[in-house]
């Protein structure tokens, strides 16, 4: 009998009171509760993530092509540069010729002047000699 009493209270004192079983109980069911509210955050964070992962990649392609464009664009500036430089300097050499060309009548209307004036004086020469 006196053993029979100590094995009651030891689970008496083992046992949960209703009361603690049902904090115990209550407590379980919030952390389940928290539980699958993080496991779905977890999931929509994922699935976010996934999503701007691709956002990025597409704006890195899109990056890559203005990129690009620019690129060209500075050729193309580039160009442009050259082309009004040859220009320019195409002016510049019609320019020349102009002067070249006029310089050359010039010298040869003083040269048929002189081979006249010349060819006067050797006629005169030769017919009071």
């Amino acid at each position: 009998p006196g053993c029979n009493k100590f094995h009651i209270r030891s689970a008496m004192s083992q046992a949960l009171s209703e009361e603690e079983f049902a904090r115990l109980q209550a407590q379980l069911i919030e952390l389940k509760t928290s539980n699958y509210s993080h496991e779905e955050q977890a999931r929509r964070s994922a699935a976010e993530i996934s999503q701007l992962r691709d956002r990025v990649s597409q704006l890195d392609r899109e990056l890559q092509k203005a990129n690009k464009i620019v690129g060209k664009s500075k050729k193309a500036k580039d160009v442009s540069g050259l082309i009004d430089e040859n220009e320019s300097l195409q002016r510049k050499i019609h320019g020349m010729e102009e002067q070249y060309q006029l310089q050359n009548r010039t010298l040869m209307a003083e040269l048929t002047k002189v081979y006249s004036v010349k060819d006067c004086d050797l006629k005169t020469e030769l017919l009071s000699a």
